[in-house]
């Protein structure tokens, strides 16, 4: 009885919140949340300046278990410190990046799509984000 509800509830939600599933654009990982790694996380956050004990190089890195606790957790950008800490006032310690430009609001939503859709990670090469190198 209530599975025959379900589309009209969706419906009526997604009219009292101003969107359709159209407007919720998938968040792909390679294309949308890597170059935002690769530009503004990584070259505090890999193995050879692990910053908050959080390594961005790969999916099994970026989820190991570290004493302070996940930083994402899928489908809750709320409660992942990943997200929280790119919204943080400046001047917070805790306010990622420290030093240096704000990440823009359109990047913060990327990662807040991305953790909220489930923060698909690929494994392999798609999913490797490399700091720059300073040769």
């Amino acid at each position: 009885m209530f599975k025959n509800l379900l589309p009209t509830i969706l419906a009526a939600a997604c009219m009292l919140s101003g969107t359709s599933a159209a407007d919720v654009k998938p968040v792909d990982f390679v294309t949308d949340v890597k170059p935002i790694l690769t530009s503004r996380c990584i070259g505090c956050h890999h193995s050879g300046a692990l910053f908050g004990e959080l390594n961005l190089e790969n999916h099994a890195l970026a989820f190991k278990k570290r004493a302070a606790g996940p930083v994402i957790l899928p489908g809750k950008p709320d409660s992942s410190p990943l997200h929280y800490v790119l919204k943080l006032p400046p001047k917070d310690v805790k306010a990622m990046p420290p030093t240096g430009h704000r990440i823009p609001d359109r990047e913060m939503k990327v990662i807040y799509d991305w953790i909220k859709q489930g923060a698909h990670w690929p494994e392999g090469a798609a999913g490797v984000v490399t700091p720059a190198r300073n040769d």
